[in-house]
Parts: C-alpha cells; sequence; structure tokens
C-alpha cells in the first residue's frame, strides 16, 4: 500500500465521524414504543391454526382424566354396595321381594286396580270409572295390562306403572280376561269368551293393539295363559279332557300338549316360576266347588306335583315373586277374598290386604 493510499484513509475516518452521530437521537426509543402501541395484535387464541394446536391438547390431556375419574367413581360405588350388603342393608334396599305388587279390590263399589308394596303398605288406586281388573306385569316392571268396562264392555288396556297412560287395544264386544305379557313385551296373551257363555279361549295380540289371532279351537274352554320365562311356550288350563288339567303350546298355538292331569281335580290359572323350573297353581275339587280350592306346584315337565296349602277355605290364583322365594296369592279364609304372601314351600302364611271387600288377582312385579 502507498502513502497516498494511506493518507486517503485516513481522511475517510476522519470525515466519517465527523458527519456520523456517536448514538441514536434521545427519542428514538419512545418512538418506537409508541410505535408498536399502536399496532392491535390478535391474541394468539383467535389464530385459528393455534386454536387447532389448543383444542388437540386439551383432548390429549383431559381424556385421560376423566377416565380416571370415571374409575375412581366406579369402585367408590361398588364399596358402598358392599359395604351396605354385608351390613344387611343391601338385602332390604335391593331384595326383590320389596318390589310391588298389583292386585283388583271392589273397596270403593266397583274393581280398581290398586298397588301397593310388597308388605302390603302404601296402596294406591292405578285405575278410576267403570270396572278395571286382571291386572299383569309387563315383564321389564314398567307396564300393566289389564282389563276394563269403561267402554260398556270387556276390552283390554294397558298403563304404565303409575297409571298414566291408559291405552284401549281390543275393540270387542265380547268378555275378556286374564292377560299374561311375553317376555320380550311385545305380545300379550288372553282370554276372549268366544261363545259368550262363560267359556274362553286363548288369543294373541301385539302390545300395540294389532294382529290379533286365536291360538285354541272353540268348543272347549281354555283359560288363563302364562308364558314361560323363555319365551318358548304358553300353559294353559283346558277342559278337552274332561276335567281342567294343565297343557302347553307354542305361541302360535302349535304343539298343544298335556302337561299335568291328576284324576278328579280341577287344576287351572297355572304361573311359570321365574327360573322356568316350576309352575304354581290353583286345584280344586269339583264336588266341592266352595271349599277346596288349593295352591299346588309341579315341576315344568309335570313331575312332582304337591301342595302348599291345604285348609277348609278357598286359596287360589297364585304369582311368583321375582326372585322366585315368595309367592302372592288370594284366599278367602278371613270372609271376603283378601291378598296373601307365603313362601315358596307354603311357611310363612302373611296377610297383607284388610278390606271388607273383595281383593282379588294379585300379580308380583
Amino acid at each position: 500500500m502507498t502513502e497516498f493510499d494511506l493518507d486517503f484513509d485516513r481522511q475517510l475516518s476522519s470525515w466519517l465521524e465527523d458527519v456520523t452521530p456517536s448514538k441514536a437521537p434521545e427519542d428514538v426509543l419512545d418512538t418506537a414504543l409508541a410505535r408498536v402501541a399502536s399496532v392491535r395484535q390478535r391474541p394468539g387464541w383467535l389464530v385459528p391454526e393455534r386454536w387447532t394446536l389448543v383444542e388437540s391438547t386439551m383432548r390429549l390431556t383431559r381424556a385421560p382424566r376423566t377416565a380416571f375419574a370415571l374409575v375412581i367413581l366406579a369402585l367408590v360405588l361398588l364399596a358402598i354396595v358392599a359395604a351396605l350388603t354385608v351390613g344387611g342393608v343391601g338385602a332390604r334396599l335391593f331384595s326383590p321381594t320389596r318390589l310391588p305388587i298389583v292386585f283388583t279390590s271392589s273397596r270403593d263399589g266397583v274393581n280398581q286396580i290398586v298397588l301397593m308394596a310388597a308388605d302390603g303398605t302404601g296402596q294406591t288406586v292405578l285405575t278410576t270409572g267403570s270396572d278395571n281388573s286382571g291386572p299383569a306385569w309387563s315383564r321389564d316392571g314398567l307396564r300393566l295390562a289389564f282389563v276394563s268396562k269403561r267402554d260398556g264392555h270387556d276390552e283390554l288396556y294397558t298403563m304404565n306403572a303409575d297409571g298414566s297412560n291408559q291405552t284401549r287395544l281390543t275393540n270387542s264386544v265380547l268378555p275378556l280376561g286374564n292377560a299374561a305379557w311375553s317376555p320380550d313385551g311385545r305380545r300379550i296373551a288372553y282370554n276372549v269368551d268366544t261363545g259368550n257363555n262363560g267359556c274362553y279361549e286363548i288369543f294373541m295380540i301385539n302390545a300395540d293393539g294389532s294382529g290379533g289371532a286365536q291360538l285354541t279351537p272353540d268348543g272347549d274352554c281354555n283359560w288363563a295363559p302364562d308364558w314361560s320365562p323363555d319365551g318358548s311356550r304358553l300353559v294353559f288350563s283346558t277342559t278337552r279332557d274332561g276335567l281342567f288339567a294343565l297343557y302347553t303350546m307354542r305361541p302360535d298355538g302349535s304343539n298343544q300338549t298335556l302337561l299335568e292331569n291328576a284324576a278328579g281335580s280341577n287344576d287351572a290359572f297355572p304361573m311359570y316360576s321365574p327360573d322356568g323350573s316350576k309352575i304354581a297353581f290353583t286345584t280344586w275339587d269339583p264336588a266341592l266347588d266352595a271349599t277346596s280350592a288349593e295352591i299346588a306346584v309341579v315341576n315344568a315337565d309335570g313331575t312332582g306335583r304337591h301342595a302348599l296349602t291345604s285348609n277348609s277355605f278357598e286359596d287360589g290364583y297364585p304369582a311368583w315373586s321375582p326372585d322366585g322365594t315368595r309367592i302372592v296369592f288370594m284366599s278367602r279364609r278371613d270372609g271376603s277374598w283378601e291378598v296373601y304372601s307365603a313362601a315358596a314351600d307354603g311357611s310363612s302364611q302373611t296377610r297383607l290386604t284388610t278390606s271388607p271387600t273383595d281383593d282379588t288377582d294379585p300379580a308380583w312385579r
């Protein structure tokens, strides 16, 4: 590098120092802050790209916490139920025998459907008007079928378990009775007096009132159908062999088969036990109709017949408790018909109603 070049560099540096400030103006920071404050920047949660990411993050973090909380709640509830059961409280709270019973009562001068607790308390009338009788529970306990004369003659009705939504299913001028709801809740078997002579036949109808069909032939009396718990069979009583005997058939009326026929005895109003292993029914000597009715039980195959009651008064129309440990029935031992319950072996017979008039047709939810 020449002496001229060095001299030129010194002169250029000196000139730059003279014309360039050594620091920024005094107000440059204030000016910059003022400009930033005047800009309206959107919060991050308003930016779509950011919101998608935040939402995804929330889902990933909340799901495990919710599932964990549900598991903890389930464990707490199980612990409570276990403690109640061990202490005996659970058995009393959740026992099927606490579920309600319905029956027909004439205490108000005309037959009405009455609901009560399994110990006879809390009796509540569910129907009003003219002659309502023969209540039958749906398997889920939410509905009842019954017969009413409110339209001038017998018709099949359904209603909710609290008495609401009473709905007519049939349009007939003939006497009806003895309804039985299928286990799946879709159909109802019932009786129709086709000859209007006191001799009934078995019919089937859908639970909405459609599709009525006759299952048993005219000529003999066929009474009081009940469904097997699996819905594959109906048990009923018929006079086709002379006295009333127990028969079974398929729900379409086919394969009608003798189940049990005791010599010299009328056997009617059969009811399957909840597990389908037994059938309770009413039996009576035709020569002693007014005093001989008793309750008996037979195995579902027709074997092992034995009596549950034995006295000089009429007992009949048995129905099982939901757990099969007890039966409810009607008895005339105290003058008028009253509702009783007993253990499944016939012991521990207990009166549940005390009406001066008749209480009949009991059914356990």
